[in-house]
Formats: C-alpha cells, structure tokens, sequence
C-alpha cells in the first residue's frame, strides 16, 4: 500500500463548471440540492445565497481507513432519501470513484430517474492508478473556484470509472463541461435533456 502526505489541504482550483452550477441556480428559484458527500460549511454557506433546498446526503458516511462502503450501506443510503423529492443539482465530488461497479450502476440509474429536466450532476473521476482510502473534502470558494482538503494518509488503486460507464446510466443526460486539473482529477458537469 502507497503511503500518502498526511491529511492536507490541497491547492485552489478553478471551475467553469461551478459558474453552471451558480447560474442554474440563480434561474431555478426554490431548486433542490442533494451534495452526496458530507456536510461542509463552505459550500453550506455557497448555497445559501441562492433561493434552494440543500440536502447533505453523507453518502459514505461512517466510512474509514478500517470501514468499507458496500451494496448495502448505498441501497440504505438511497432508501432514506426523501420519497418526493426531484433534484435540480447532485453533487458527487469524486465519490463515483469509490463504488463498484454494481453500487455505482444502481446510484446512477437512481439519479437518472430523480432528476429534473436540465438538472445538472456535477463529479470528479481521477486518471491515476491511486487515490486516497477515503474521499476528499471539496469546498466551494465561489462560483469560479474550490479546494480540496486530502484527508487519508493511505492510498488504493483507483477503478477509474468510464465516462461510457456512466453514460450508460445515465441515459437521459449529456456532457456539458469537462476540464482536466494538474492533480490527476477530472472535472464533470452533466446535464439531463429532454426525451
């Protein structure tokens, strides 16, 4: 196993994706958050200045370097979501990366078919052969930039999930921002269309 730096905050990083994000929100009063990751004040605080509903999934809640996510911590996961809710905005960060490839067909067929016309998924995947044991913090700056904090000391071998892969699932939505950052992370915004 590849020993990294102690948990650090990583370098700023700017986004054209987070500028969709802020103008969907801003045209889509009353749009509904669900940001899969755990709860940060940061982007807590980002949202509040937009007329939307926030909703901290902490999908790999409980999850450590001793602790794995499995079929049924998501199917658990996913059973507790509010019943009536249809998202504008999800937020995977970079936890596509940690699910296998059953767990994350299941999640992207769920988000398929609880999203909104032109609600936007936004997601990280990585290019290299190793990621951290556990999930990174991402914290919106602005509507321009974000950082990230790493915050294992060990590393795994990374699946790299496929945009195919995903496009598979996601049937109903297309590509519409994708940049590469120089620390191995590849920045998604995906939007649903009209059948």
């Amino acid at each position: 196993m590849t020993r990294l730096a102690q948990p650090t905050l990583l370098q700023s990083n700017q986004s054209r994706c987070l500028e969709s994000i802020a103008e969907l929100l801003n045209n889509t009063p009353g749009a509904q958050i669900l940001d899969l990751g755990s709860m940060c004040n940061a982007n807590l605080q980002f949202f509040t200045q937009f007329k939307c509903k926030y909703y901290a999934g902490n999908m790999l809640d409980g999850v450590s370097p001793t602790k794995n996510f499995d079929a049924e911590s998501l199917q658990y996961f996913l059973d507790n979501l509010p019943h009536d809710h249809q998202y504008e905005l999800v937020l995977g960060w970079d936890l596509f990366n940690y699910l296998s490839d059953t767990d994350l067909s299941l999640l992207l067929d769920f988000l398929n078919k609880r999203c909104h016309h032109n609600a936007l998924i936004h997601f990280f995947l990585r290019n290299q052969a190793n990621m951290p044991k556990i999930p990174c913090q991402f914290a919106i700056n602005s509507s321009t930039s974000f950082q990230i904090t790493q915050r294992s000391s060990e590393s795994i071998s990374c699946p790299r999930p496929s945009l195919s892969k995903i496009k598979q699932h996601l049937t109903d939505f297309n590509s519409v921002r994708s940049s590469l950052l120089n620390n191995g992370l590849q920045e998604n915004i995906w939007a649903k269309q009209k059948r």
